[in-house]
């Protein structure tokens, strides 16, 4: 041979390895033999494992969305109910202005639309609010607030006397009746963003 190296074969008690030796008799660290059917063995071991977890990450990936499904319906639900009891019913067929909506003698009307309270976006509001009502301190005021508008909701509130305040609906109208008892400047407002929302701007003097 023209190596200085050949193969031979292990001993009885090492068949599964050969031996590399030098012409002149050394023996050098056995060299183990490849085990093709050991090395089949793993790796169907391994792709089974890998099928295997793979199973468990696609079942626990379904269950993770199936739980985010129920939640988001769960929320929807919740927020549906809620808002359904929290929000106004609005009257959309309605649109035409009911017959209370005329001032009486004892009422103060105020009518919303798109330009305001009573045309407030043309006498200058918010900056000189529109309109301004009168009163003296002690007398019952009756205020009749009718939404003429046909697209918007529109709100009403004022500050100290009726701080929560109402929204109306096209064609809605609503009644409110206090007594002034304290004295001053009272902001009156819209509670529903809308087009005239910043032109909807009032003043209650009681006097």
């Amino acid at each position: 041979m023209n190596s200085d190296w050949y193969v031979a074969a292990g001993s009885a008690t090492d068949a599964k390895a050969t031996l590399k030796v030098s012409r002149t008799g050394l023996v050098l660290e056995p060299i183990p033999l490849i085990s093709f059917e050991r090395i089949f063995k793993n790796y169907v071991h391994s792709s089974e494992n890998h099928l295997s977890t793979l199973g468990s990450r696609k079942a626990m990936l379904t269950s993770r969305t199936l739980g985010i499904i129920a939640s988001a319906l769960l929320v929807t639900s919740v927020s549906a109910a809620y808002y359904s009891h929290a929000l106004p019913v609005y009257n959309i067929s309605s649109v035409n202005t009911p017959e209370p909506c005329k001032r009486s003698q004892d009422s103060i009307l105020v009518i919303q639309d798109g330009s305001g309270f009573n045309g407030s976006s043309t006498h200058g509001a918010p900056s000189n609010p529109w309109p301004k009502v009168h009163v003296h301190k002690g007398d019952t005021v009756n205020i009749i607030v009718c939404n003429v508008d046909k697209v918007q909701a529109h709100g009403f509130a004022i500050n100290h006397y009726f701080d929560r305040g109402t929204a109306l609906g096209p064609g809605q109208m609503y009644r409110l009746s206090f007594i002034a008892k304290d004295p001053g400047s009272f902001v009156i407002y819209c509670v529903v963003f809308c087009s005239a929302h910043n032109f909807m701007v009032a003043e209650l003097i009681v006097t």
